[in-house]
C-alpha cells in the first residue's frame, strides 16, 4: 500500500515538471478582438435589431433610422445608431411600429 502512494506522488511530480515545461515552452493564448465597423448594411442592422427584412422596411427605415451613405442599391446605416435604437426598444420594451423618432421624442 505504502509503495502504491509513493508511485502516485512520483506520478504527480511527473506530471507537474511536465506542466512546467509546456508553460514555458507554449505560447499564451492571444484574445480574440472583434473589430467592427462604423458602417453597416441592411442585412447587418436586421441583425443587430433581431428583426427581419420587412420589419425594418415597413416600421425602422427612413422612420427610426436613416442611411448615412449608399452606394450602388445598398444602404448603409451608422453602426452606434442601429445600437442606440435597440438599446431604447429594449428600455421601453415597444415594438419598432409604436416607437417614436428620437426629434419627434424630444420635441414632446
Amino acid at each position: 500500500m505504502k509503495n502504491m502512494y509513493t508511485l502516485w506522488e512520483e506520478i504527480l511530480r511527473e506530471h507537474q515538471r511536465t506542466n512546467d515545461l509546456l508553460e514555458v515552452r507554449l505560447p499564451k493564448p492571444v484574445k480574440e478582438v472583434k473589430i467592427l465597423p462604423e458602417f453597416i448594411d441592411t442585412t447587418w442592422a436586421c441583425s443587430e435589431l433581431h428583426i427581419g427584412r420587412t420589419t425594418f422596411y415597413a416600421w425602422v427605415r427612413g422612420r427610426l433610422l436613416h442611411p448615412v451613405d449608399r452606394q450602388g442599391k445598398s444602404d448603409y446605416y451608422n453602426a452606434e445608431e442601429v445600437r442606440r435604437l435597440y438599446q431604447r426598444h429594449r428600455q421601453e420594451r415597444l415594438p419598432y411600429r409604436y416607437m417614436q423618432p428620437e426629434e419627434a421624442k424630444g420635441a414632446a
